[in-house]
């Protein structure tokens, strides 16, 4: 099932496969960039192959992966993490970013913290 939407570049036309629709994608990387920021980092320093990097919100989610800009030694660079899974549905994408969160805190030495209700 697709939706055709405008792209994440203004005036691109996509052709969104479900669950990533466009009010999906905005709810999601809203969520990430007001609440996550940390995590956005931590996941492109660990996945992103940018352990220097100093910053990173998220701009998309799509089939193929998570995606962030980075801020690294160098400037900014997108960042793609893939998916460590089939994602069929919204919620496989939390349980995903969750994933990857969880992992990335771990290899950063970070204490992981009580999950939160979201």
């Amino acid at each position: 099932m697709n939706t055709g939407s405008v792209g994440p570049i203004a005036g691109e036309t996509i052709d969104y496969p479900a669950p990533f629709t466009p009010e999906t994608i905005e709810g999601i990387v809203g969520h990430m960039n007001g609440d996550h920021t940390d995590s956005c980092l931590a996941i492109c320093q660990v996945f992103g192959g940018q352990p220097a990097a100093t910053a990173a919100r998220m701009f998309s989610v799509m089939p193929d992966g998570a995606h962030f800009l980075a801020e690294a030694p160098d400037g900014e660079v997108e960042v793609v993490v893939p998916w460590g899974t089939e994602i069929v549905e919204r919620f496989d994408i939390r349980l995903e970013l969750e994933r990857l969160h969880r992992e990335a805190y771990t290899a950063l030495g970070i204490p992981l913290d009580e999950p939160e209700e979201h």
